[in-house]
């Protein structure tokens, strides 16, 4: 059978999302002719089982071991036989449309290799749903810098640290998020898969680097609409999401992905910026709280910059530390 699209889902302990994520597939896959294929990274709740008894159409891969989410959808985008591949995590739901959208886009612009949709909460909320390249330059640095304080941007200068303003827009993009994105088989066939040494997180902005640098664009297309629960597995692997071990993860990402594309000059340069900028905007938000002790949002963004900027900084002592693994197992069980 010739299928349109290839749906690669990645699993860790999230059964029940899991299971609403592949029944919105179901439900709403647009008529298109769908390849499900679910990798199971080591999950302990039953996940693998569920997918058996409750969708036998689905293609099974478990993995004996955690292998991360760049490795884990690498072992399902191996498997993907369609043109087109979209990731597809199982803390997602597809909303009616959505993912015929996103193909029919795709298909009208032959220079486009990934498409993001408009990430929204349950509620409807807008999730920012794509990000500019963090690079060492001053326009980056500046909006990098911006974003840690919580703004929006500057608007009349042309500066708004989301680049489709505010998720109305459909805008040509420097990356979008892989929880859920649209990408063609030319991509990978064209700058390899999704790089194993992110264990969790930058595998996507990676990812849309390299593509843009083998010249494909990236849109973010908020035409269609998916409902993002949001970092559920991530949770449980770092406990507090916004803690000093997910910050430590972000900084040895962000020192890779320097590492990689530019030098390690870069790399010190750009995390040695993010952590005095974030440690003066904590010590700036602590002042606020002396004089407005009940702000729950500064309290929370102080105490997120901090962790930020004791990463950044013990990451620069830490010399390269690669955030990955540096081996999958390829053996992994193919249940069907």
């Amino acid at each position: 059978m010739a299928y349109d699209i290839s749906v690669v889902t990645l699993n860790y302990n999230t059964r029940d999302l899991l299971e609403a994520c592949l029944t919105s597939l179901r439900e709403h896959g647009g008529g298109l002719r769908l390849e499900l294929i679910v990798v199971d990274n080591a999950s302990g709740d039953g996940s693998a089982q569920m997918v058996r008894e409750r969708f036998p159409e689905v293609r099974l891969v478990e993995s004996a071991v955690n292998v991360g989410c760049a490795a884990g959808d690498n072992l399902g985008i191996e498997l993907a036989s369609a043109p087109y591949v979209l990731i597809f995590d199982a803390d997602t739901a597809a909303r009616p449309g959505a993912i015929k959208t996103m193909l029919e886009y795709m298909e009208g612009r032959p220079d486009v290799g990934m498409v993001g949709p408009r990430l929204v909460s349950e509620d409807g909320t807008y999730q920012q749903s794509c990000h500019y390249f963090t690079v060492f330059r001053a326009r980056y640095a500046l909006l990098l810098f911006l974003t840690l304080i919580g703004s929006r941007g500057w608007g009349r200068f042309g500066l708004y640290t989301d680049p489709s303003r505010d998720g109305s827009r459909e805008a040509e993009v420097d990356w979008v998020y892989t929880a859920c994105a649209l990408i063609r088989r030319e991509v990978f066939d064209t700058v390899g898969l999704l790089d194993e040494y992110l264990f969790f997180g930058g595998d996507d902005l990676d990812l849309c680097y390299r593509a843009a640098k083998a010249g494909w664009k990236t849109v973010y297309l908020p035409q269609a609409e998916i409902i993002h629960h949001g970092s559920r597995s991530s949770v449980q692997v770092f406990g507090d999401l916004h803690g000093l071990e997910r910050a430590r993860t972000r900084a040895a990402a962000l020192d890779h992905f320097q590492r990689k594309h530019f030098s390690a000059a870069h790399s010190y340069a750009m995390r040695g910026m993010l952590a005095l900028g974030s440690l003066a905007i904590s010590l700036l938000l602590r002042t606020r709280l002396l004089f407005v002790p009940a702000d729950r949002e500064t309290a929370m963004r102080a105490e997120r910059t901090w962790y930020a900027a004791r990463a950044y900084l013990s990451s620069m002592f830490a010399g390269s530390s690669r955030p990955g693994i540096q081996a999958v197992d390829r053996d992994a069980k193919l249940s069907r």
